[in-house]
């Protein structure tokens, strides 16, 4: 099984699990010890799998993004070229 972790520190998402959601939090990060491998999409969510006591082998950190160069918003000439094609 692999977990992915895409958000951490804000309050209502995973990251560093402990003593937060009302006891939950204990029991969601015994259940992700079960855990074959994660996917931190961040520096921060790798360190809190770190700090909650997860392998740095079993985490492997990737991204998400969007590569600005290739997807952008296009110019309002270039719509207005292709609205009249």
């Amino acid at each position: 099984m692999i977990a992915k972790v895409a958000s951490s520190n804000l309050g209502i998402e995973a990251g560093s699990l402990r003593g937060r959601y009302f006891g939950i939090g204990s029991l969601m990060t015994a259940a992700f010890r079960k855990a074959d491998a994660f996917i931190a999409t961040t520096a921060d969510i790798e360190q809190r799998l770190l700090t909650d006591g997860f392998a740095p082998s079993r985490i492997r950190r990737i991204p998400n993004f969007i590569d600005s160069a290739l997807f952008h918003p296009v110019s309002r000439k270039r719509r207005r070229k292709r609205r009249n094609s």
